[in-house]
């Protein structure tokens, strides 16, 4: 189930990040991991989710719109999810200090 969400949410993540708000995201990653209940059905019982994004110029507003409309309207997995257990959300910023699109191509010589 952790992967179904981790998937979820980085799709719609990656996606508004990019389509709504034109960030240049470089590079991206969602980290998830639970706790579960000790006895049987083995709920979970908290979610953490950690979003790392790197890129040039990253806004942390997008970021946290991004993330709440996965959370609240996008992602259904999540919502599943939080009928059993409370998430908490967390996120990082990797700044790229140039794009590797616009450095100068290494020359061959032969």
């Amino acid at each position: 189930m952790l992967w179904g969400l981790a998937s979820c949410t980085a799709f719609d993540v990656i996606t508004v990040l990019r389509q709504k708000f034109h960030q240049k995201v470089t590079a991206y990653e969602v980290r998830v991991e639970a706790d579960q209940a000790e006895r049987p059905p083995q709920v979970f019982t908290a979610v953490r989710i950690h979003h790392v994004v790197t890129g040039l110029e990253i806004d942390p507003a997008a970021i946290e719109e991004a993330i709440r409309l996965s959370e609240e309207k996008y992602c259904s997995v999540g919502a599943m999810l939080k009928q059993t257990a409370p998430f908490k959300t967390t996120y990082e910023i990797i700044k790229e200090k140039t794009s590797w699109m616009a450095q100068t191509p290494a020359t061959v010589t032969t």
